[in-house]
């Protein structure tokens, strides 16, 4: 999960949801994808953290915030 973007595609995000393209956009456009959707343009997109907390992750720890190991950056660690 780490190496996945901020904002998924649609087809992206229903495959880590067991949900098939058809059904993902007709949950869509019918308001009813089970997190957090929005329109850019014509394209739908979900994000990332949204998909993490449905699933009951941490959302933080999914872009490098590993509050086990400090960052080479962090002048604490």
């Amino acid at each position: 999960m780490r190496r996945l973007p901020v904002v998924l595609d649609p087809v992206t995000a229903g495959r880590l949801l067991g949900i098939g393209r058809t059904s993902v956009y007709r949950l869509l456009e019918a308001g009813e994808f089970p997190a957090p959707a929005f329109k850019v343009g014509r394209q739908w997109r979900i994000p990332t953290s949204g998909l993490c907390r449905l699933l009951g992750m941490d959302p933080a720890l999914m872009h490098g915030d590993d509050p086990v190991r400090p960052s080479a950056t962090d002048p604490q660690g």
